[in-house]
């Protein structure tokens, strides 16, 4: 399931990528100065592609959009249970220490729950890194507008310019997100991080508490029967 998640997610997130990079392959094909050209660029030419430009760049923020409202609800539960999951198999590793065990077969036995949460760990830094690669995109076309002196160029040029402008400062506000909860960007990942630390040291402390206690007790009855069964 994490892995249906995680590479539906990240298609949709690619094809997003995909259509922000032609857009600013749009803008790169206009005159540098965005004035008329003889033999190559007419000044209609000019305003006629940077208005289908700035349309196609309205439509793909709305496709960002439904994006989040569709998926928001799957990667807010997606990161929640998976951050449980990865907080409470590793307090056990941690807390149970079995690597100091002479057996090997128990050694063997934490390897694969280790790699599992090191699996979903990358899960979840993979649609974060996609999502980041869609952010540098809208940067990078903030950092195109912000190049032209719009004193000096033609009304109808500046205008679009100027109407750009507002366009992406008014789409930046609806960030991917999961679902609202929280932004899906680079700071989440040491914030899961952090988080992940402090949550492991808080229940190793609390570890005579009776319900870590019963925790533990549960976990380890619950092993020991599916160890004997497989």
């Amino acid at each position: 399931m994490d892995s249906a998640v995680t590479i539906s997610t990240c298609f949709f997130l690619q094809n997003l990528y995909v259509r922000f990079q032609t857009i600013i392959d749009f803008w790169k094909c206009l005159p540098t100065e965005l004035v008329a050209v003889p033999g190559q660029w007419t000044h209609t030419e000019i305003v006629v592609l940077m208005e289908n430009t700035r349309l196609l760049h309205s439509e793909l923020c709305e496709l960002s959009k439904t994006f989040t409202e569709g998926y928001g609800p799957l990667l807010s539960g997606f990161y929640t249970f998976s951050f449980i999951t990865m907080l409470v198999g590793v307090y056990f590793i941690v807390n149970n220490n079995p690597l100091s065990s002479a057996n090997n077969a128990l050694k063997f036995r934490v390897v694969i729950p280790f790699m599992i949460h090191v699996q979903i760990f990358s899960f979840m830094v993979s649609i974060i890194v996609f999502v980041s690669f869609i952010n540098d995109k809208r940067i990078q076309m903030i950092s195109y507008l912000r190049l032209y002196r719009i004193s000096n160029l033609h009304l109808d040029i500046k205008r679009q310019i100027i109407l750009f402008m507002n366009q992406i400062l008014a789409y930046d506000l609806d960030q991917i997100s999961a679902y609202g909860f929280f932004e899906i960007n680079l700071k989440l990942v040491p914030s899961i991080i952090v988080l992940l630390i402090t949550g492991i040291s808080t229940m190793i402390q609390m570890k005579d508490h009776p319900l870590i206690l019963q925790l533990n007790n549960d976990t380890k009855t619950f092993l020991i029967k599916l160890f004997k069964t497989s």
